[in-house]
């Protein structure tokens, strides 16, 4: 199977929370889950409910405790095991603001994974 990403992706294990968004971004639920790998172009989203929205927020924070907010397209949403949900997002934000919000999450990672 061919992939077509067009950016690599990095692994990554961090706890995040979400908001899952109507047309007009009202927001019609919420949850938990935790980032699996991100790129520049998106992230794989692990929880344990299914995603059935098109536009997403991912909130988390950065290694200063800063609150980093992203918006993002929900590509899909797949069951991998009993109650454990993948969903992809495609990133819908400015280049830059992608880029800071990549190196921070990858940066919180490998904070946590060298304790």
């Amino acid at each position: 199977m061919e992939d077509k990403r067009k950016h690599s992706r990095t692994r990554t294990d961090n706890l995040v929370s979400y908001s899952c968004l109507d047309d007009e971004e009202n927001e019609l639920s919420q949850g938990i889950g935790r980032t699996l790998n991100i790129s520049q172009g998106g992230l794989l989203l692990e929880s344990h409910t299914p995603i059935e929205t098109d536009r997403i927020l991912i909130t988390s924070v950065d290694i200063k405790n800063n609150l980093m907010e992203i918006n993002g397209k929900v590509v899909y949403c797949r069951e991998s095991g009993p109650g454990i949900f993948h969903t992809g997002i495609r990133f819908l934000e400015s280049n830059e603001k992608i880029r800071d919000i990549v190196i921070n999450l990858i940066k919180v990672y490998s904070l946590q994974k060298n304790r």
